[in-house]
């Protein structure tokens, strides 16, 4: 058996719940002001992000821990993290745009759950497509990459 079940972690076995994604909005991102940028007040920086595009540095802001709102001009992209509140100021040349809340994929579950099989995958998005193709009415998944296993 794994090193986890010899060292005795199994007496209290880890539940990960999931649930299927609630839809997302069709454009999560709001422009702020057509010709200014993000005061200081309310916004901190993060990062520069690929400045080719708005749609670029939108994506690298999506792809960027705790990042909601961007600052862009051609050839610029700085990616801040900023309250809702937010405020802007009249800066040529520049565009402001903040993004809502992203929707959640991953979060605890409504209820707690008992072993129902061994899922195949060996990486957790197999495990999770294994979990939705089963008949068993599966809507929960522990996966270990250290052992590539899911239940």
């Amino acid at each position: 058996d794994s090193d986890e079940i010899t060292r005795g972690i199994h007496a209290a076995p880890l539940h990960i719940e999931w649930e299927k994604c609630r839809s997302s909005p069709k454009e999560p991102w709001q422009s702020r002001h057509d010709s200014g940028t993000f005061s200081n007040k309310g916004c901190s920086w993060l990062a520069m992000g690929e400045g080719s595009t708005i749609d670029r540095c939108r994506e690298s802001c999506d792809a960027t821990p705790r990042c909601n709102a961007v600052v862009f001009r051609i050839g610029h992209c700085g990616m801040r993290t900023c309250a809702r509140d937010a405020e802007t100021n009249p800066l040529g040349g520049w565009q402001a745009w903040s993004r809502g809340e992203r929707p959640r994929e991953w979060h605890r579950g409504r209820h707690s759950c008992g072993w129902l099989s061994v899922g195949s995958g060996s990486s957790l998005p197999a495990c999770r497509a294994s979990c939705e193709a089963s008949a068993e009415g599966c809507d929960a998944v522990l996966f270990s990459a250290k052992l590539l296993r899911c239940h």
